[in-house]
């Protein structure tokens, strides 16, 4: 009886758990996280999907840094965002809020109360989109959105972090 109890207390308290942001890693069952496709030899669209409890900001950095790291594997030491986009998506949740009473004639064995949602909860998540392109020397001057890999992989290691706590690199 006391087991029964005490993973019942688990499932419950395990059930309450805030969600985390997105963690930096590639793209999970549910959708979030970073992906690559090449579109050329240089060229290479990123992505990078939160859930909705990562901020536009931390989307916008996790793309920016996976078109670094992708720069980097290849031996890159620079790019350009060609074209970016920032995708936002808001759905309503429902939020269940205690019992009400229903009408018996309808359903005269059910009990006699049921949940229902008392109101619903705006929720948003942002997927950061770009085409990019690799330069291994100077890129031509007219060119704007240039990024040095080292420095944009410097700026965002700390605030980007694997499922561990470790980086992911």
């Amino acid at each position: 009886m006391r087991i029964c109890i005490i993973v019942f207390a688990l499932a419950l308290i395990s059930g309450c758990a805030p969600l985390q942001p997105t963690a930096y890693r590639p793209v999970d069952r549910a959708g979030y996280g970073y992906h690559t496709i090449q579109a050329g030899p240089d060229t290479y669209q990123v992505s990078f999907a939160g859930n909705r409890a990562t901020s536009r900001e931390a989307v916008e950095a996790g793309m920016l840094y996976r078109a670094a790291e992708l720069a980097r594997q290849r031996g890159y030491e620079r790019f350009a965002l060609m074209e970016r986009t920032l995708q936002e998506r808001q759905r309503q949740e429902p939020r269940f809020f205690g019992p009400y009473p229903y009408n018996p004639r309808h359903y005269p064995r059910a009990p006699i109360y049921h949940y229902r949602p008392a109101y619903y909860d705006l929720k948003t998540t942002y997927r950061a989109v770009a085409t990019m392109r690799l330069f291994r020397d100077q890129p031509p001057e007219r060119s704007a959105g240039i990024y040095e890999v080292e420095d944009v992989l410097r700026r965002y290691r700390e605030t980007l972090r694997g499922p561990t706590g470790k980086d992911s690199n």
